[in-house]
């Protein structure tokens, strides 16, 4: 990996909230996510212990995103 090349769990993050953009919340799925970060569908769970954990991390990034 480069070093401009955003790491796999920034990637997961930024996949969900493209996705929660395009599609709304209900779309979002673990292999979704997966698939649009170009990763293979068990890398969340290496990078977040549960959903909830990464759903968190969307969350917490989406408000960010609207805050700035």
């Amino acid at each position: 990996m480069s070093n401009s090349e955003p790491d796999v769990r920034t990637r997961l993050v930024a996949a969900g909230v493209d996705l929660v953009r395009e599609e709304g919340h209900g779309a979002v799925s673990l292999r979704d996510i997966a698939r649009r970060a170009g990763v293979s569908h068990g890398a969340p769970r290496r990078y977040f212990p549960t959903h909830l954990d990464l759903l968190s991390a969307i969350a917490r990034q989406g408000y960010a995103d609207l805050g700035a």
